[in-house]
Formats: C-alpha cells, structure tokens, sequence
C-alpha cells in the first residue's frame, strides 16, 4: 500500500463523516499523506516508469528481450 488517503466503506456517510473529522483534526497526518501523494506520483505513476513496466509486460508475453530498445 500507499498510504495516501482514507479507506471509506461504500455507500456509508457515517465511516465519510468520520474519516472527514479525523482528517480536520490531525494536520499531522493530512500533511504525512500529502508527502506520500507526492512520492508514489514521482516514483510509481510517472508516465516513464509506467511506460517501461507496460513494455516489460509486453515483452515478456510476447517472448521478447526487456534489454532492447
């Protein structure tokens, strides 16, 4: 896991409500999860890093070399 947010059961506007107020409450954790937002963007969804895995894939289920270019 990531760590960047909240988990909210679906269709629950109580667990919503809750997890709402505990966000406002520790600023603490508010700005943890933004650091984390920040990381996971640069280093798991960047568009380069994303591109290589969907070429690794590609390439090994179709037998290729992943050291080609």
């Amino acid at each position: 896991t990531y760590n960047v947010g909240v988990y909210v059961e679906n269709n629950d506007a109580s667990d919503l409500a809750e997890k709402i107020f505990r966000l406002y409450q520790d600023k603490e954790l508010v700005r943890k999860y933004r650091e984390n937002d920040r990381k996971t963007a640069e280093e798991v969804m960047d568009i380069r890093i994303v591109k290589e895995k969907y070429r690794e894939l590609f390439l090994n289920y179709l037998g290729g070399d992943t050291d080609e270019q």
